[in-house]
């Protein structure tokens, strides 16, 4: 409360190493983190990234918004980042379900959902997968060999869901699953 006249809380929406564009449910703008920030930091995982919650300071007369602080995650996805050192690296913050979306033809791969799915499971957030390209699947019997695949894959979805971007689908039931004042990441 009583940073609360100085800072307007917002949610970062996309970042850019030290420059991150935020919302505060009324307007969008950018805001750059400050030094302090990333030298304090012991790792990547204290650095601010998508869908984290943050206070920031409006400057008169400043093209950008000064990002002043991290508020605490309920979640984070996170994966090994690329490099010669192995770093831990947030990809998505403070999410609430987490859908993972892969398609019902050659594509599927059960290896990768099991990676994916780990690495959402260890998230904190609800997990449920989406088999996309539905229309190219010939009966239902082929459907249902895919579903138990993803099952097998992804023991701890909270659901397994069939959909096609062509014909619409399944597009009624994705909804079913998401709801108002949630975070989602597909």
């Amino acid at each position: 409360p009583k940073e609360r006249p100085r800072f307007t809380p917002a949610r970062i929406v996309e970042a850019y190493r030290k420059r991150f564009l935020v919302h505060t449910g009324k307007e969008v703008f950018w805001s750059l983190a400050r030094g302090s920030m990333f030298h304090r930091a012991n790792s990547p995982l204290e650095l601010p990234a998508v869908g984290d919650w943050v206070l920031v300071e409006r400057i008169p007369n400043q093209e950008h918004a000064r990002l002043w602080r991290l508020l605490d995650r309920r979640t984070a996805l996170v994966r090994q980042a690329a490099g010669e050192r192995t770093q831990a690296q947030v990809i998505a913050a403070n999410l609430d379900h987490i859908f993972i979306v892969t398609s019902m033809n050659q594509e599927f791969n059960a290896r990768r959902l099991e990676r994916y799915m780990a690495l959402a499971t260890d998230s904190g957030a609800r997990v449920s997968v989406i088999l996309n390209k539905s229309d190219l699947v010939d009966g239902d019997a082929s459907r249902d060999a895919f579903i138990a695949r993803a099952r097998e894959a992804a023991p701890g979805a909270e659901h397994i869901l069939t959909m096609s971007m062509v014909t619409r689908q399944g597009a009624a039931a994705l909804l079913d699953h998401v709801q108002p004042s949630e975070t989602i990441g597909f």
